[in-house]
């Protein structure tokens, strides 16, 4: 009993570990943005063309008419506008809380990977990043960005981990990152992540792991070039290939940009160093179905009962302390004497019959 209510306490105390951190990180974080905001009067200083495309109109709410981080961001901020009214501050308070989401996705997904203080660490490093790239009062499509490779890379990596050993995982992880691609140049980030994840894996051989990958870059190129095929009219040219390539690169080479997608790096790098250092060093082949799993527990079962005893170290019991009780005699009825067969007869064997035995003569 004593054994679980440390074991209960231990866990209590790292999700109060955890729990504090975090709160600790967005505590600061929000008091750092809110200094921000304060200092520029609650308004955008940074850009500040994009956000108004948001507003509701006379004619409705933002539509999405091409695919990239700039047109996502927009259609967000026109949902939450078309509830809240057209206010420049919202702005700030949303740029705020795409900054948070992705410190806790980054977190979340580190943690499947790896440890809980390499965890922090990267909450940490994630938290100092986007205070200083993403500055909340600055107007810019990348705190989607931020906010979305976050969650996709919690997701891979849930993937990763809880569907070891199914090929099925390489399929969804590759229609994502194929989806994601197409959208923006930081997905590419995520997928040179994940296929070091795949190689860095001590549970397979080295063909395995080639014949994953190559599933896993087919179910890539296949959405990636579907989303293509889906967004441009339902053609493919040379000339569409390069205009789409030349709007991502135009993000990704923005001076302003760059320094985002940097920071996206660093924590992918980290990332991948913690991984490597928890990573599985055995390289037997995982049990994939339950198929195998019988044959295990029947192997197990026919190990012979004696190779057990010849194992088993003999127990030597120490001499009982105690009194022992006197051991029970059988006891048998049986007469004083055993008369002879000469005495085994009455007293008068030769009387007559007007002999009336013990009477006597008064």
């Amino acid at each position: 009993m004593n054994l679980e209510n440390m074991d209960g306490n231990k866990k209590t105390g790292k999700i109060l570990f955890e729990f504090g951190i975090l709160i600790l990180i967005g505590t600061l974080l929000s008091y750092y943005g809110i200094q921000q905001c304060i200092i520029q009067g609650w308004k955008v200083s940074a850009g500040g063309e994009l956000f108004s495309k948001a507003f509701i109109q006379n004619g409705g709410s933002y539509v999405i008419t091409y695919l990239t981080q700039e047109s996502i961001y927009l259609s967000f901020l026109s949902v939450l506008f078309s509830f809240l009214g057209n206010k420049e501050e919202l702005v700030l308070f949303i740029n705020l809380i795409l900054q948070l989401i992705g410190i806790l996705f980054f977190y979340l997904g580190i943690k499947k990977i790896s440890t809980i203080t390499f965890s922090v660490i990267v909450a940490t490093i994630s938290g100092l990043l986007s205070s200083y790239y993403y500055t909340i009062t600055m107007d810019c499509s990348m705190h989607i960005i931020w906010c979305l490779s976050a969650i996709l890379f919690w997701i891979l990596t849930k993937l990763y981990c809880d569907c070891h050993g199914k090929f099925f995982k390489y399929l969804i992880v590759g229609i994502l990152l194929g989806i994601s691609c197409y959208v923006d140049i930081a997905a590419f980030f995520l997928l040179v992540v994940f296929i070091i994840f795949v190689f860095a894996d001590g549970h397979f051989s080295f063909k395995e792991k080639l014949l994953q990958l190559l599933w896993f870059l087919i179910t890539v190129i296949g959405s990636f070039f579907t989303m293509f095929y889906l967004w441009n009219n339902y053609s493919f040219n040379d000339f569409l290939f390069y205009k789409w390539l030349n709007e991502r690169l135009l993000y990704f080479t923005k001076a302003s940009h760059f320094n985002h997608y940097v920071s996206l790096g660093i924590i992918f790098i980290f990332s991948v160093i913690f991984f490597a250092i928890n990573r599985p060093e055995s390289n037997a082949e995982p049990v994939e179905d339950a198929e195998k799993a019988v044959d295990v527990v029947e192997s197990v079962a026919e190990v012979p009962v004696e190779t057990v005893e010849e194992i088993a170290k003999p127990v030597k019991f120490i001499e009982n302390p105690l009194p022992l009780p006197k051991k029970h005699v059988k006891k048998e009825m049986n007469y004083a004497f055993e008369p002879t067969p000469d005495q085994m007869h009455y007293d008068l064997n030769n009387y007559s019959v007007d002999d009336d035995y013990d009477l006597k003569d008064i």
